[in-house]
């Protein structure tokens, strides 16, 4: 946690080399990996009985709506229960929905010298991805910004493309959205080949939009390229249609620990001295506005 002006702007910078370690989690009592999914035509791992039942209609919930385990990744200096509590406590965590990219955030923001306007100054954001050598290419690096509109206490989002793949030849549109990387899965036989994407990004960013008066939280999420949902892959075995009622594809992803960024106690008693006034923030809830 940084001090001073910033109180609550949290870098996920890991002052040592470190390891990292995984941890698998899901609903299921089976508690099967991603990469047991994409092994899933092999009767070796999972029989055709569970494919069915997984594909089919048992009692409750229907299997196909749930996703294969996702994963937790945390950027240890030792694979020791201090070292791994450390690194949670220093927030050098991400999630994955069961991919295994490699992801690494960086956040900060140079103290101010004095005068408000030098407060106005964007923290800086520096993102690697590596892509999970046995899933499909990374499609885009994002940074979302999520704040409470300072009228109406309304939370707000944003999304901005940072990084991505073909990035001399694919450029954002005219609203600027940036197009999607491409398709090259095959439902019949749920296959797909990487050659789209790229097998890593990286990039530094600052917030184009950045207001020192309002609270902020950011968090990194990357992209890879569309892949067979496990569905996709259970019906293939089958050899029946994959469910009309879920994706027949996905794109895995990984989501960075938040960074966060809150006005402090001296920042507001300048604005209010330079007459910059700072909403007190109400909940989000209809029924409170």
């Amino acid at each position: 946690m940084s001090k001073g002006w910033n109180q609550s702007l949290h870098s996920q910078a890991i002052r040592e080399q470190g390891r990292q370690i995984h941890v698998r989690g899901m609903d299921q009592q089976i508690g099967i990996s991603r990469l047991s999914v994409l092994l899933l035509c092999s009767a070796a791992l999972v029989s055709a009985a569970m494919a069915q039942d997984n594909i089919g209609e048992p009692a409750g919930e229907p299997g196909y709506v749930v996703s294969s385990a996702g994963t937790t990744a945390v950027w240890a200096t030792e694979n020791t229960r201090e070292g791994i509590w450390n690194a949670m406590m220093s927030k050098e965590v991400y999630g994955t929905s069961g991919t295994l990219i490699r992801l690494r955030v960086f956040g900060g923001q140079d103290m101010p010298a004095h005068p408000l306007s030098d407060l106005a100054k964007s923290p800086n954001f520096a993102v690697w991805a590596l892509k999970d050598p046995e899933s499909g290419n990374l499609d885009r690096i994002q940074i979302v910004k999520v704040w409470p509109n300072p009228q109406t206490g309304h939370p707000m989002e944003k999304v901005y493309d940072i990084a991505w793949s073909d990035m001399e030849n694919r450029k954002p549109g005219e609203d600027g959205k940036l197009r999607p990387v491409g398709y090259t899965v095959d439902i019949a036989t749920a296959t797909y080949t990487n050659d789209i994407g790229d097998s890593q990004l990286l990039a530094e960013w600052s917030d184009p939009d950045f207001d020192p008066t309002v609270p902020v939280a950011y968090y990194v999420r990357v992209l890879e390229i569309p892949t067979p949902r496990w569905s996709t892959y259970d019906a293939v075995k089958l050899g029946v249609a994959p469910p009309a009622e879920v994706p027949a594809t996905i794109q895995e992803r990984a989501w960075s620990s938040p960074i966060w960024y809150t006005p402090s106690p001296e920042l507001r008693e300048m604005a209010a001295e330079q007459g910059i006034g700072i909403k007190p923030v109400r909940h989000a809830s209809p029924s409170n506005q």
